[in-house]
């Protein structure tokens, strides 16, 4: 696994690219910088990105609490976005660059890692309903 380089306004990006789109994360309460960070690498991994560029760190207002409750504690939370991009000829790039998109960024990996995990247990748990269903339906013929 590698990690995703980070291009903040004003950076000057070197060699050819081509943009995948949007990306963007906003952390819970609480998050800190790096918690948004590594989650925005994460996203922007899970999409094969190489780089992000023109990073822009916002406050965005959410809201806490369950949907059906009438009273929803409100706050404000770090929120960052960019552009994903992917490079067009990653041997032409200097080796400062190749030398960190090398090395995996931990944080965004445990998240990767976390991801994929809840992503099997998701489709267990939606197998094991689905296997249930289908037997009490055919109890109950």
């Amino acid at each position: 696994m590698k990690d995703v380089y980070l291009f903040y306004p004003g950076t000057r990006i070197p060699g050819e690219f081509e943009q995948l789109g949007i990306v963007t994360a906003t952390g819970d309460k609480g998050a800190s910088d790096n918690d948004v960070i590594a989650h925005l690498k994460m996203k922007a991994l899970n999409s094969c990105t190489d780089a992000i560029i023109e990073i822009d760190r916002r406050i965005a207002p959410r809201d806490s609490g369950f949907i059906f409750e009438d009273k929803q504690d409100s706050y404000h939370a770090i929120s960052y976005q960019g552009t994903a991009i992917r490079f067009t000829d990653l041997e032409a790039l200097p080796d400062h660059v190749k030398g960190h998109m090398s090395v995996p960024g931990y944080d965004s990996q445990q998240l990767v890692r976390r991801d994929k995990h809840n992503q099997s247990n998701s489709i267990i748990f939606e197998l094991l309903l689905s296997l249930t269903i289908g037997i009490a339906y055919l109890i109950s013929l």
